[in-house]
């Protein structure tokens, strides 16, 4: 790593692990000069298992707006799991600017903070549950790289990013405190790392996460170990695993409206390949990887993947290194 710059872009106060995730603050369609400077600084929340920014249209600046809805009709852009909520809008490349708690009130100087110009998911609304239709009033900065390589480079702000003058690599650390953009020997000092994994057949090429070995056990049954591959994801405080669910035992699990969840008390363990990344927890006793719940989400074919949640940084640091096409964690947790 020859890489000599960085930069740390602390969480807003409001962020936690055991609250409703990691945010950051963002200047997204910042009108060009001569153009009335009207974007509204907005909270994004991070999110490592998803791809782009995520905005209503109103934070744009006047000029963006027009220019966003000149497209023509809003679409589906993407569907969120578990909720199933939709976003209806466009895609537009924008100029973005990212800074943390610090930065001074109505000073958001491109030079002096985090700033790249991508495509941005711009939302004309929001329908939830795929059904009630409402205002778009969030935001999601999507972090994550599990699509096509060109897209997530087009759309991921923090592979492209430069800051005081300079490009920064195209990787993070993230840790509860900030995001370390930017990869360099320090930050990356005791991490251990595992290679992404090129996707069979994808053309335009695809990476996925490594594999990982869940295994399961309770009032002493016991599954696994189910491979899976792993994706890291803040996103979500409930971790979800997607596996053929008539391959889990009923009494691991309960069904509610559709709904499974496994049962308070199942012990489970989840160790990554080629890192030194393993943890156990049993859900109801609190510990730093505990999660409130655990989603079992059926997929019918043979493959089975592993969304971590946030709870994971409850222990590790985490890097992405997309230049090198790896990932790795750094335990903090005894």
């Amino acid at each position: 790593m020859s890489d000599t710059t960085s930069y740390f872009l602390r969480f807003r106060p409001n962020s936690a692990i055991d609250g409703k995730g990691f945010f950051v603050s963002a200047l997204v369609g910042a009108a060009p000069q001569g153009q009335p400077d009207d974007a509204t600084p907005w909270t994004l929340q991070v999110d490592t298992g998803s791809c782009g920014i995520a905005i209503g249209i109103e934070k744009l600046s006047t000029y963006y707006q027009q220019q966003v809805r000149d497209q023509g009709a809003a679409a589906l852009l993407v569907t969120y799991l578990p909720s199933k909520n939709e976003i209806w809008g466009w895609w537009a490349k924008l100029p973005v600017i990212l800074f943390g708690p610090d930065a001074p009130p109505e000073q958001y100087d491109a030079s002096k903070f985090p700033a790249a110009t991508v495509s941005v998911m711009v939302a004309d609304y929001v329908k939830v549950n795929g059904i009630t239709q409402k205002v778009f009033d969030g935001g999601m900065m999507g972090i994550g790289f599990h699509t096509d390589v060109a897209t997530v480079l087009a759309r991921n702000p923090l592979l492209s990013a430069s800051a005081g003058g300079q490009s920064l690599s195209a990787g993070y650390v993230i840790s509860p405190d900030g995001i370390d953009i930017g990869l360099t020997d320090s930050n990356i000092a005791g991490f251990s790392f595992t290679n992404l994994v090129l996707q069979t057949g994808s053309n335009p090429p695809v990476y996925n996460g490594p594999a990982a070995d869940l295994t399961a056990s309770f009032n002493g049954a016991k599954i696994g170990p189910i491979a899976c591959d792993l994706l890291m994801d803040t996103g979500v405080q409930d971790p979800m695993l997607f596996t053929e669910t008539q391959e889990i035992p009923q009494s691991f699990y309960q069904t509610e409206d559709g709904k499974s969840t496994f049962a308070t008390g199942v012990e489970f363990s989840i160790d990554v390949t080629g890192t030194t990344c393993s943890y156990s927890f049993t859900l109801g006793q609190p510990s730093v990887f505990t999660p409130p719940g655990f989603l079992l989400m059926d997929r019918q074919q043979p493959n089975s993947s592993l969304n971590t949640s946030i709870y994971l940084l409850g222990g590790y640091n985490y890097c992405l290194d997309y230049a090198g096409k790896r990932m790795g964690f750094s335990r903090r947790a005894p």
